[in-house]
């Protein structure tokens, strides 16, 4: 339904879900999981700056065919578990305007319990701005802008029923957690499984979606707890970057977990998501054991640096707005990715969060530039350390893996056969075979 009148602009779309209200709502109200939702395709990151709350704020990353790339600021205006959840998107002011020409967009869901499952209304309303309705109402007559939002409405329902009826939706597990970073940054993680604390730090670029084809192998042996990094999906960000910032970040999602446990926690992370593990292992006394998978300090961070051409075209798709671009110019040009597995990238329902995370790509890379192993620190891990390469792998860290393992007081290195710089979400089964017996301190 589309209604449109001197009090604005109406959509309305509904659906029935053959699964409980409480796991749909655990989906709807998974901000960070919007992207990957929305039916439109124009939604690509979202950044939600504290817990689900009302008066909580998040900022979105939107692409129109009729606008172009914009950022929305959000605000969340009601939360009634397991019922109703609403916000409202304040689309930025062009210069010149004023406050009055504030276009105001409030979405809601409403979910109801039926004899049969679930029944969800998504509403949509726009009222009139004080200035420049007119304009306005010009433009969604011409574009008919309504009808497409509407059926993005539509689409993006049939995904949360999807993702309900399958089991796998968000309503699976706990909401998100966050901690506060001794920046103020809020960082967001998730905790699912049983047993001893185990933290994972993903790299660049994904957010804590990445693990899906991993966490089946981990769960049974651990209370996994999946961060989103600094700058994406539920996490907060801050003006400016620097990879010690994600140190700290790291640091005290461990420092919360192992109070949560009244315990040490063991970290894995992946590739940047090493660096920053390695990092956090230098600040806090609660990590009991460190794995890395191709992510570690080097005595010449140079080899880190993107190729001048590379750097410069992935600044260019993300000028233009491709941020699939951005993605899969990082894994073929930088990691030298096959066909064949950069089709079960695509295919993974992580695809949506590396692309809504394709702005940190650059940052993060120039950043490791500044990653050089001191064998100093390196001697004040004396935590057990297991460095994870893939035999076939390109990525920088490869030649010094032996090197490193050295600098550490109690570390050696796992070669993959046959396996390059991603095999934890490719191989999922063999990848943890090798892991978490040293996890457990069984090898």
């Amino acid at each position: 339904m589309v209604d449109a009148s001197d009090r604005g602009w109406r959509a309305q779309a509904e659906i029935e879900i053959a699964a409980p209200a409480e796991r749909v709502w655990g989906i709807v109200s998974d901000i960070s999981r919007h992207p990957q939702l929305a039916g439109s395709g124009e939604v690509l990151a979202v950044r939600l700056h504290g817990p689900l709350a009302v008066g909580t704020t998040f900022d979105s990353d939107v692409r129109t065919g009729e606008v172009g790339s914009f950022s929305p600021r959000c605000v969340i205006e009601a939360v009634e578990a397991p019922r109703h959840l609403g916000w409202v998107s304040l689309f930025p002011l062009e210069e010149g305007e004023t406050e009055d020409h504030q276009i105001e967009v409030h979405w809601a869901y409403d979910i109801d319990a039926t004899p049969a499952g679930t029944r969800v209304v998504h509403r949509v309303h726009i009222p009139p701005p004080r200035a420049g309705a007119d304009e306005l109402a010009d433009f969604f007559a011409r574009t008919d802008r309504m009808t497409t939002v509407r059926r993005g409405m539509e689409r993006t329902l049939d995904n949360i029923r999807a993702a309900a009826e399958s089991g796998t939706g968000a309503g699976e597990a706990p909401a998100a957690s966050w901690v506060r970073s001794r920046d103020g940054t809020e960082i967001a993680f998730w905790q699912t499984g049983s047993g001893p604390p185990l933290v994972l730090v993903h790299g660049t670029p994904a957010d804590h979606t990445r693990w899906e084809p991993l966490l089946g192998y981990l769960e049974p042996h651990f209370s996994v707890c999946a961060i989103d990094r600094r700058g994406r999906g539920a996490s907060g960000d801050a003006p400016s970057y620097a990879l010690e910032r994600e140190f700290e970040d790291a640091a005290a999602v461990v420092d919360a977990v192992a109070a949560r446990s009244g315990g040490p926690v063991s970290v894995y992370g992946h590739s940047h998501g090493g660096i920053v593990a390695f990092g956090a292992a230098t600040l806090t006394p609660n990590i009991d054991r460190l794995v890395l998978y191709e992510g570690w300090p080097v005595p010449d961070p140079r080899v880190f640096a993107l190729p001048a051409d590379l750097e410069t075209r992935m600044d260019q798709l993300l000028a233009a707005g491709d941020r699939d671009g951005v993605v899969e110019l990082l894994f073929r040009g930088l990691e030298d990715v096959s066909d064949e597995d950069m089709a079960a990238l695509r295919a993974a329902p992580s695809w949506a969060g590396r692309v809504a995370a394709a702005h940190t790509i650059t940052r993060e890379i120039r950043a490791e530039l500044t990653a050089r192993l001191d064998p100093d620190v390196a001697r004040s891990i004396t935590r057990p350390v297991l460095l994870v390469v893939g035999e076939h792998s390109s990525d920088a860290t490869k030649p010094c893996a032996e090197l490193v393992a050295e600098s550490l007081p109690n570390a050696r290195v796992a070669v993959l056969d046959g396996q390059e710089h991603i095999a934890d979400i490719l191989d999922p089964e063999g990848f943890a075979a090798r892991v978490v017996p040293f996890l457990q301190g069984r090898a």
